[in-house]
C-alpha cells in the first residue's frame, strides 16, 4: 500500500510540475531539467513557423510561375491589330504556281488574302474547293486573289494539286506575315481570316468569320458590296 501510494504521489507530482510549467509566464526561468522542457517547445515552435514560412514561400512561388507562364502564352498569342481603314502590311511570299508575289506591286488593284490554318485539314479542304468552284466568277473582277498559310511552300505545293486549285497560294513559313495581319494563333497555325485590300493599299474589310463551304459564295458577295471594278 505504501509503494502505491508512493507511486501515486510522484506522479501526481510530476503532472502539477509539468502543469506548472506550461503556464508558467515566457520571463520566468528554470534551471536544470525544467527548463528543458520550454527549450523543446520553443524550439518545436520556431522549427514550425519555419517550416509554415518555407511552404508559404513555395506556395508564393508557385503562383508567381504559374502568373508568368500564364503571361506568356497570352502574350505569344496577341500580336498587331487591324482594323479597316489601315494600311495592309506589305509582304513579299512564295507561291504555289513558282512565282513569288508582293503585295505593293499590285498597288492600283484589289487583293484579297484569305488566310487558313492548316493545308490537308478538312475545312481548309472544303473553303479551297468551294473558292475553287467559284473562280470563274471571281475572274470578271479587277482582284488578285491569294489563300495562304503557315504550312511550308511544298506542302502547300501538294495541297494545290490534290484540289486542283487554279489560284496561288502562299507560304507564309516564317510566320511574318500573319504577325503582321494578327493572324497567328498561339498553336503557330493562322486564324481563317479573309482580308480585303482596295486599289490604295488599304485594308476594306476583314472577315473573321469565313465558313468553309460557302467561301466562294461569300467572296464574289464581298466583291460586289466593295463595288470592286470589273476586269475590262
Amino acid at each position: 500500500m505504501n509503494k502505491k501510494l508512493l507511486v501515486c504521489s510522484q506522479v501526481i507530482g510530476r503532472l502539477t510540475i509539468k502543469k506548472l510549467i506550461y503556464r508558467l509566464p515566457k520571463r520566468v526561468c528554470l534551471p536544470g531539467r525544467l527548463e528543458a522542457p520550454r527549450q523543446a517547445r520553443n524550439e518545436f515552435r520556431d522549427n514550425g513557423l519555419v517550416n509554415r514560412k518555407a511552404r508559404e514561400m513555395n506556395i508564393s512561388t508557385t503562383i508567381k510561375s504559374a502568373l508568368t507562364a500564364c503571361l506568356l502564352v497570352m502574350a505569344s498569342g496577341v500580336h498587331a491589330s487591324l482594323d479597316v481603314g489601315d494600311m495592309a502590311p506589305d509582304w513579299t511570299l512564295q507561291a504555289t504556281d513558282g512565282q513569288t508575289y508582293q503585295l505593293s506591286d499590285f498597288r492600283g488593284k484589289h487583293v484579297v488574302l484569305a488566310f487558313f490554318p492548316k493545308a490537308f485539314t478538312g475545312g481548309c479542304t472544303i473553303e479551297c474547293k468551294s473558292v475553287r468552284d467559284s473562280k470563274r466568277q471571281v475572274r470578271r473582277f479587277d482582284v488578285e486573289f491569294f489563300m495562304a498559310s503557315t504550312d511550308d511552300l511544298e506542302t502547300n505545293k501538294a495541297f494545290a494539286e490534290q484540289n486542283n486549285a487554279n489560284f496561288p497560294i502562299l507560304s507564309d513559313e516564317a510566320k511574318d506575315v500573319s504577325k503582321a495581319y494578327g493572324v497567328l494563333a498561339s498553336m503557330g497555325f493562322s486564324k481563317r481570316w479573309t482580308f480585303y485590300i482596295d486599289a490604295s493599299g488599304k485594308i476594306a474589310k476583314i472577315d473573321k468569320d469565313v465558313n468553309p463551304r460557302t467561301a466562294g459564295r461569300d467572296l464574289l458577295k464581298s466583291l460586289v458590296a466593295l463595288e470592286v471594278p470589273i476586269s475590262s
